[in-house]
């Protein structure tokens, strides 16, 4: 994903959704990200997940904290990098690093882990967007999960390995705290029995757009 000199976006249809705001569940994705041009300071969120129009959630930021390293953030839906929540831990480019979301659908609040070992591991919520019961202000149903390019902000990164579930276990093979079945009569992909997951090739739409 080149930030610098592209502005694109893809997305990918999710199996079985839309993943309706009152229907109790959790999302959760995985991705691998390794920079070789970092962000600036403002920073720009790369990933999220979607409805089928331009409602995003779950909003991953990464910015830079020092000329040789960054951090990644989380937002529920600020297009604003000062009201991302950061996970407090300076990255290095050129390393793998595995990035881990969760987005509570009935109240839209999103969480991200980095190289985690279990859910319990140190992490980020995000408190942005939200009214006085602690509920995102404009919940939407989740259809897709996406990737954006956005202006020299982003920097230059390589994602891989692009997994999401419905629970933590699903999307990393490590101890959740919560495991999810999905409801009766949607359709999932064959998976290993722990527990459940899908994902789908990205579908490059031709996007451009701002947020």
């Amino acid at each position: 994903m080149d930030g610098v000199n592209n502005k694109e976006d893809v997305n990918a249809p999710l199996i079985g959704g839309p993943y309706m705001t009152n229907s109790g569940m959790v999302l959760y994705s995985s991705f691998v990200i390794n920079y070789t041009t970092l962000p600036n300071a403002t920073g720009a969120y790369f990933a999220h997940f979607k409805n089928d129009a331009s409602g995003y959630l779950c909003r991953v930021w990464a910015s830079s904290n020092s000329p040789t390293s960054y951090r990644i953030g989380i937002g529920n839906n600020s297009g604003s990098i000062s009201a991302t929540a950061p996970q407090v831990q300076n990255l290095s480019p050129k390393v793998n690093y595995t990035v881990v979301t969760r987005l509570v659908l009935s109240n839209g609040i999103s969480t991200v882990w980095v190289n985690p070992t279990s859910e319990s591991s140190s992490s980020a919520t995000a408190a942005d967007s939200t009214n006085s019961l602690g509920i995102v202000t404009n919940l939407v149903n989740i259809s897709a999960y996406a990737f954006r390019e956005d202006a020299a902000e982003q920097g230059i990164l390589t994602v891989s390995n692009l997994v999401v579930g419905l629970s933590f276990a699903a999307v990393t093979g490590l101890a959740g705290l919560r495991q999810t079945s999905p409801p009766q009569g949607r359709r999932q992909m064959p998976c290993p029995a722990q527990s459940p997951k899908f994902f789908a090739p990205l579908l490059h739409r031709g996007q451009r757009r701002r947020a």
